[in-house]
């Protein structure tokens, strides 16, 4: 048996579905390009490294997040992952029915978004989970990035078990997913 290991935005799509689903959300294009804009000295502070990633994506979360509530999220959600399967790279949705054992994505995306997407291409899914307290955004647990994708994915998987593991992935967010693939594929083909 093999395992396949996916990363989602860049390797199976041609966008960003974070910044794709913010844009989704928010109905209002200027109050988009406003939220985005008061974000900006945050990501110079990241830019130059005096901030976490986590922190920065926070930030930008409930900038964009504030004025909607969980239910709304989720809503939301829903319909988008109708509209992000239409990123999916050419021949992606094909290969991966094609393939018969476990696949998995694993993603810095955020489950609020990325369940339905999973659910819609047939895999299990890792990737940062998204905290609500009293029905509005609040934060997320650790970014599933780095690392971090190989603590969870060696959490959820008995690697010992595959006789081969496939991993795909095409940033540095990846790099620490390769070393435990037997294969690998720096994106999707």
């Amino acid at each position: 048996m093999n395992l396949y290991l996916f990363d989602f935005d860049g390797t199976l799509t041609n966008k960003d579905s974070m910044l794709e689903y913010v844009k989704f959300i928010n109905k209002n294009r200027l109050e988009y390009f406003l939220k985005n804009i008061v974000f900006i000295p945050i990501y110079l502070i990241f830019l130059f490294g005096f901030m976490e990633a986590r922190v920065a994506k926070i930030i930008f979360l409930k900038i964009h997040f504030f004025d909607y509530n969980e239910d709304y999220l989720k809503r939301r959600a829903k319909e988008f992952s109708k509209e992000a399967i239409k990123f999916l790279h050419p021949g992606v949705r094909s290969y991966l029915d094609s393939i018969k054992d476990e696949k998995c994505i694993v993603s810095a995306s955020l489950d609020l978004w990325m369940i339905d997407i999973s659910e819609t291409l047939n895999t299990s899914l890792i990737c940062t989970e998204t905290i609500f307290k009293e029905n509005i955004f609040k934060g997320i647990k650790k970014n599933c990035n780095g690392k971090e994708k190989v603590t969870r994915i060696k959490k959820k998987y008995d690697l010992k078990k595959y006789d081969e593991i496939y991993v795909f992935g095409n940033s540095r967010g990846d790099f620490e997913m390769y070393e435990i693939g037997k294969k690998k594929h720096n994106y999707f083909k």
